[in-house]
């Protein structure tokens, strides 16, 4: 019996098997195309979206009170900015700053005494902080040298200034404080010296009003 034709009988065994690669190579694709999705890197979940930035703190009530008096003093007007910087200071009392400008307001206005109560409640509030217990100091030797009678106070509150300075240098200089002190030591010199000038001239013109004038013959006893 005649067997049924098969196209492969008749083929050489290269040729039987280019046929079957070929009848096969679909099946293959396929099969690796699979073997790719399943084995490939899988899609990283999407970044979660940033959350949003928080709102900055809303400054204090002390600190708008401290920057409208500063404002107020840089514009000139100093009885306001006194105003205002004594409010700050009944928000915050135990906060050095607000005393401290208030002393500067003060001191512009020529009211040495209250400039000088604030720069000391200042310097007093300034636990820790050594940048406004500077500040204070300058504040306070400065005031003294400008009150009558009190330069020996100003010279020691210099003398005071530059021994901190010397140990805080990153955030002072001493030599400001060391030039005020030789120059109130100079000015304390030329006081001296004027009044032993003036003792001097004064013992001369008691000494010149004793002596009887020139041609005047002395009176005889009679």
């Amino acid at each position: 019996m005649k067997q049924p034709f098969d196209m492969l009988t008749g083929m050489s065994w290269i040729v039987r098997i280019a046929v079957v690669a070929l009848l096969f190579v679909p099946e293959i694709a396929l099969a690796q195309a699979r073997t790719k999705r399943q084995t490939s890197t899988p899609r990283q979940a999407a970044t979660p979206p940033a959350p949003a930035a928080r709102p900055a703190p809303t400054a204090s009530a002390y600190v708008l009170k401290m920057r409208a008096g500063i404002v107020q003093a840089m514009a000139g007007n100093h009885e306001a900015a006194v105003t205002t910087l004594r409010e700050a200071v009944q928000i915050e009392p135990s906060s050095p700053d607000a005393y401290y400008y208030m002393g500067e307001a003060q001191r512009i206005q020529g009211d040495m005494a209250a400039a000088l109560q604030s720069f000391q409640t200042s310097l007093r509030m300034a636990t820790g902080d050594d940048g406004m217990r500077a500040r204070a100091m300058h504040g306070i030797a400065s005031t003294l040298e400008r009150i009558d009678g009190r330069s020996a106070e100003a010279r020691t509150a210099w003398a005071s200034l530059s021994t901190f300075a010397d140990a805080h240098r990153d955030i002072a200089n001493p030599e400001i404080p060391r030039a005020r002190v030789e120059s109130l030591d100079r000015i304390t010199t030329l006081a001296e010296q004027y009044v032993q000038v003036r003792e001097r001239i004064a013992a001369r013109e008691r000494e010149n009003a004793a002596r009887p004038a020139a041609g005047t013959a002395p009176s005889t006893p009679r």
